[in-house]
């Protein structure tokens, strides 16, 4: 899935969301894939290389978290409102990167979806 859809996605959400977290981790990590649940184990969203249980960052709930998917070089900026947030992300004071969507429901999903964007222009 591209960072885009991906982007679109997070964007449409009205709150955090686990699975979007594991997606999200699966879109810019390379060392995770979905796990493949087996009836005497539990069901982890992902599993490592090594098909051990791998429970991806909070992106969605945490800014924390959200910061470092922001590209390096890249700044970031967050407008919080009383029920709502916007971000945005800047590489070189040029080019920026910010939702499609105005607002979020939180300041976490905002900075989730800046940063995908911004990956994806600066991987672009």
């Amino acid at each position: 899935m591209t960072d885009t859809k991906l982007a679109e996605r997070i964007e449409a959400l009205e709150g955090p969301c686990r699975e979007m977290d594991a997606e999200i981790t699966l879109a810019v990590h390379d060392c995770c894939k979905p796990h493949t649940p087996t009836a005497e184990g539990p069901r982890y969203p992902l599993e490592n290389k090594y098909g051990s249980p791998f429970f991806p960052q909070p992106y969605t709930s945490s800014l924390d978290a959200a910061m470092t998917l922001v590209p390096e070089g890249w700044v970031w900026s967050i407008n919080q409102f009383p029920d709502k947030a916007s971000a945005y992300c800047v590489s070189e004071g040029e080019v920026m990167a910010r939702p499609r969507k105005q607002y979020q429901a939180t300041p976490a999903l905002a900075l989730c979806a800046a940063a995908l964007r911004a990956q994806e222009a600066h991987n672009g």
